[in-house]
């Protein structure tokens, strides 16, 4: 008797560690898409200036997260309002919240299509903008990351 409730205790041990296993494969499997970044490169529309560009762009049901933007000239922040994610490159659109740079208002959109090459991301990763009727040519990391998650 007293060896079958070990053996019922080992089992039910077993079915506790497999359940958190499963849940955890499951959960990683369902992760939402998404595309970060924390990057610096040269800016060719503002005298070919340092900029720095921050974002968290996460797709699913709703698209949520932010962007920054600053350079010697001004900054600029918005909210993210769409998302895609394809293999090792997202699309995201923001909408201007705030902004203190030239030809940048409040309410504007703009859409980044960013490519996460490979690790690290300094002279590999690189991004496009759209926005303000112009589309930049591929602007490359200089500084930092961009992580891309489908």
């Amino acid at each position: 008797m007293k060896h079958l409730l070990r053996l019922y205790g080992a089992v039910a041990a077993l079915a506790v560690v497999a359940a958190i296993v499963a849940g955890g494969a499951l959960a990683a499997g369902n992760a939402a898409p998404k595309a970060t970044g924390d990057i610096w490169f040269v800016n060719p529309y503002s005298g070919n200036a340092p900029a720095h560009f921050v974002f968290n762009a996460l797709g699913g049901s709703t698209a949520k997260g932010n962007v920054s933007y600053d350079d010697p000239s001004g900054s600029y922040t918005g909210k993210v309002t769409s998302v895609t994610v394809a293999g090792n490159q997202a699309t995201f659109t923001a909408q201007v919240t705030s902004s203190t740079l030239p030809g940048v208002s409040v309410g504007s959109s703009y859409t980044w299509t960013v490519t996460d090459v490979s690790e690290p991301g300094v002279g590999n990763d690189y991004f496009v903008g759209v926005g303000n009727g112009f589309t930049t040519p591929p602007l490359t990391v200089t500084a930092g990351n961009i992580q891309v998650q489908s």
